[in-house]
């Protein structure tokens, strides 16, 4: 069940169209203050931050942030020749992937956060 029954998120949003192919829909309060409060700080004191490598103009250099990459197991993501590869989902981070799943009706096999 939606934990919108809970009061913990909202399906409110609103839907800008970016061209003619093209829109994004925004949910700007998707989980109340205090439930997005609570996640973030503890994605980001669980979370295995990690400044990795990448190649810009043919040149390798450490990413200007802490980067990490959450996936389904074995999923490969590369970019910038740093090449991720998924290793399965944290509860935090699976719980918001199945709420936005449920919301939005597509299915999320990855997230890099930053």
């Amino acid at each position: 069940m939606l934990n919108a029954l809970r009061g913990e998120m909202t399906t409110d949003f609103r839907t800008i169209r970016l061209d003619a192919k093209s829109r994004l829909v925004l949910y700007p309060n998707f989980f109340n203050e205090r439930k997005a409060m609570s996640l973030y700080k503890k994605i980001e004191s669980t979370t295995h931050w990690q400044q990795g490598e990448i190649k810009i103009f043919g040149k390798k250099v450490k990413e200007p942030r802490l980067t990490y990459f959450e996936a389904d197991e074995g999923l490969k993501y590369k970019y910038s020749s740093r090449l991720n590869i998924g290793c399965g989902w944290t509860k935090s981070l699976q719980k918001i992937r199945k709420d936005i799943q449920l919301v939005s009706g597509f299915d999320f096999n990855s997230v890099l956060l930053n």
